[in-house]
């Protein structure tokens, strides 16, 4: 299964689609001339809104749960709780690539400069390394912009793009370069 896809999805999906199935079967057994084409008994129509109804209640106690574990992450990384955050990823993986408030997670790692919580979060193989934050910026230039060399090395060693452009168009060679020669030498090492 896809990292990014719970539980919750598939249970709103197949409930929505139970339920929209359901009324439907409804209305057109209420309606005198749908209701010889449709050969179907109208209890039938009752129990997949029931099914449906339900499995939208599990799906949304589901993502409650799921939200609730986010923020409990989110506070735990914006904290600096280096164990809180490696146990929590350690028992629920899937939360390595969610997001809270539209920032990812390796952005909220980057801006906690702590480089335990970093190593945690990058040890998803599924983990985009590219993926931007609302402001355009992928990871390692936030690292940059932050002046977190080593988090700028690690994402370096995992191969992050070094010509993505910064949201005011300079790549990250160029801010590196910019930022002296202490930054531009991590980009000549060979990763």
């Amino acid at each position: 299964m896809h990292p990014g896809f719970h539980a919750s999805n598939a249970l709103y999906i197949v409930g929505t689609g139970l339920l929209s199935v359901g009324l439907l079967l409804l209305i057109a057994a209420m309606v005198p001339q749908l209701r010889n084409l449709i050969k179907w008994p109208r209890r039938y129509s009752g129990c997949m809104l029931l099914i449906g109804l339900m499995m939208l209640t599990l799906s949304t106690h589901f993502h409650r749960n799921q939200h609730s574990l986010c923020e409990l992450l989110c506070t735990a990384i914006d904290q600096g709780q280096d164990q809180v955050v490696v146990e929590m990823l350690k028992r629920h993986p899937g939360l390595r690539t969610q997001c809270m408030d539209g920032i990812p997670l390796i952005h909220r790692a980057i801006r906690s400069k702590r480089l335990a919580i970093m190593m945690v979060v990058l040890t998803d193989d599924n983990l985009d390394i590219e993926k931007c934050d609302p402001q355009g910026r992928t990871p390692l230039i936030y690292a940059l912009e932050l002046e977190q060399k080593f988090m700028v090395a690690t994402l370096l060693c995992r191969k992050a793009d070094i010509n993505a452009k910064s949201p005011d168009g300079r790549s990250a060679l160029e801010m590196a370069k910019e930022l002296g020669h202490d930054y531009s030498r991590l980009f000549e090492l060979p990763y």
